[in-house]
């Protein structure tokens, strides 16, 4: 009977998320580096420098923030635990939160900005412009800057320690288990995540299609990773190309999720039915190996805080919380980041766009290995591969001009951005052509 109920608590959870009031609110998260000018290495989080001191000399420009702080002596380069080194008021600041946003820390001591869902991008611009000018000025202070990649600019994932949190510590002993790139994914990876609303269990259903079915050409136009590892980095999809070697059994595609009826109960039994990493008991972060949530909360009490951190431990492409969060872009310039974000809005608020995709789905019969294909041909052939068998500008090219006609006056030249890509391509495209037809015809 407390398993059942505990499986129903999982998949109300969800229900509660529908939003009656449809304001067509976007909300984003936005990933940076903190690194040295000259070198653009990575700074730790750790020492009299480190970024502990960084966010705390941040929080100074916000008096009302709320401060996050975590245990020092946790983390370091191994993630198993390093001794403080430093101001210890440094060592556990984690992040603080203000009415407009939260800071916080990837596992390498990346910075986060999670802005609250806002109804116009405008509003979003202005957020984050003023969270920049404070963040730059206080990293002038450290002599200091940041950058907006897909991946750590030159340092190699083995030399970055990881910050004093616990989960980190677990999940990156967890992941040497499950794949090749777990280290990789958790240190040296920067993205940028946007979040959209819903209404109903069926206006969920057909946003979560709708944003997987286009996640190829999202990762197309948010591609921004030059480096990888310290070299150039020439390979389209890098990100995705890692999250595939992570954990199959939390990233990637959620399993069945462009079937006709897909509901909140089938996420929920994604979740119930694989494992969580840890659990927060009693004060302290416990590995649980590989026991499934089905198992764990068999006759133990599972309350909402529980829920939401069950959620948090799984990193599908799109996932669910009580809003649907889109996760497959890397982190780039503020220009085509918020062109991103007007596009999910474009695009997932536009119900007769949702319900096309539905038909699209229906009428090709598209499988998850079709979107695979899509991605996979693009890592192989960038802007030149193909999505769902047609050239992915002219996809490309149908989406943007799509969503350019769903948003309102002020918004559309948010889109600015990623036609000056596409053209830019488009361009590549036929000079290649053209000089492929010369040389053809030196041939002959």
């Amino acid at each position: 009977m407390e398993k059942q109920e505990n499986f129903n608590r999982l998949e109300n959870y969800f229900w509660k998320g529908c939003k009656d009031v449809r304001q067509n609110s976007i909300g984003i998260e936005i990933e940076h580096f903190v690194v040295h000018p000259e070198t653009k290495e990575t700074i730790s989080y750790y020492g009299g420098k480190g970024i502990g001191q960084v966010l705390l000399a941040l929080a100074k420009a916000y008096p009302d923030c709320r401060l996050i702080r975590g245990k020092s002596g946790d983390g370091g380069k191994d993630g198993v635990g390093a001794e403080s080194r430093g101001d210890g008021g440094g060592e556990n600041c984690l992040g603080f939160a203000t009415e407009e946003f939260v800071i916080t820390l990837e596992p390498a001591a990346q910075v986060e900005i999670s802005i609250q869902p806002q109804a116009k991008i405008s509003t979003l611009k202005r957020i984050y412009e003023g969270f920049c000018r404070a963040f730059g000025k206080t990293l002038d202070s450290f002599g200091y800057t940041y950058v907006t990649e897909g991946y750590q600019p030159v340092s190699l994932v083995e030399n970055l320690e990881i910050i004093p949190k616990e989960r980190y510590r677990i999940m990156n002993r967890h992941f040497q288990s499950t794949g090749t790139m777990g280290r990789n994914m958790m240190r040296g990876t920067g993205s940028v995540q946007v979040a959209v609303d819903y209404h109903s269990e069926e206006d969920f259903r057909k946003k979560i299609q709708a944003a997987y079915v286009m996640m190829p050409v999202f990762k197309l136009l948010m591609d921004n990773t030059p480096h990888f590892e310290g070299r150039d980095n020439r390979q389209m999809l890098k990100r995705t190309e890692i999250w595939n070697n992570v954990d199959p059994d939390r990233s990637g595609i959620i399993p069945d999720v462009l079937k006709e009826d897909y509901g909140f109960r089938d996420y929920a039994l994604y979740l119930w039915n694989a494992t969580p990493i840890f659990l927060p008991l009693d004060g302290k972060d416990e590995a649980v190996g590989m026991t499934k949530n089905r198992e764990l909360f068999a006759s133990r009490a599972l309350d909402e805080p529980m829920i939401e951190h069950i959620i948090s431990m799984f990193f599908p492409d799109v996932r669910l919380k009580q809003y649907i969060e889109i996760r497959g872009a890397d982190s780039a310039e503020p220009a085509r980041t918020f062109a991103y974000a007007a596009l999910l809005k474009g695009l997932l608020y536009d119900e007769a766009f949702t319900e096309g995709i539905q038909r699209f789905i229906c009428e090709r019969h598209l499988q998850i290995a079709d979107i695979k294909a899509a991605e996979a041909s693009l890592m192989d052939k960038g802007w030149q591969g193909e999505i769902y068998s047609m050239p992915a500008s002219a996809i490309v090219r149908d989406a943007l001009e799509y969503g350019r006609r769903s948003l309102c006056m002020e918004e559309k030249s948010d889109l600015d951005p990623f036609f000056g890509i596409l053209q830019e391509q488009e361009a590549k495209a036929a000079q290649s052509a053209r000089e492929e037809t010369a040389q053809e015809g030196k041939n002959a």
